[in-house]
């Protein structure tokens, strides 16, 4: 066997392993589990004051799975920034 193609083989074992971990340790299907975790968005927004990165609000399904895999839950703002100072220009 090639190579590639065992390394790739490897992968692919890791995966299930690790989703089948996801679900003895949360007590779901990873059907369930994936649908409830990609409802998680993080949006940047930009104005006159700034700009800010903003996490959705957690439910408590998502804060139960992200608990139950001992994983803190996301903050609510991740990251704000000032607008840039401007000089005074004068002509």
């Amino acid at each position: 066997m090639p190579v590639a193609e065992r390394f790739e083989l490897a992968q692919r074992v890791k995966q299930v392993l690790l989703i089948r971990i996801i679900e003895t340790t949360c007590h779901d299907t990873w059907s369930n589990l994936r649908r409830q975790l990609e409802r998680l968005h993080v949006g940047t927004f930009t104005g006159p004051a700034g700009t800010f990165r903003q996490c959705t609000e957690i439910t408590k399904a998502q804060h139960a799975i992200l608990a139950a895999l001992d994983i803190p839950a996301l903050q609510r703002f991740l990251e704000v920034t000032p607008p840039p100072t401007r000089g005074n220009a004068t002509a």
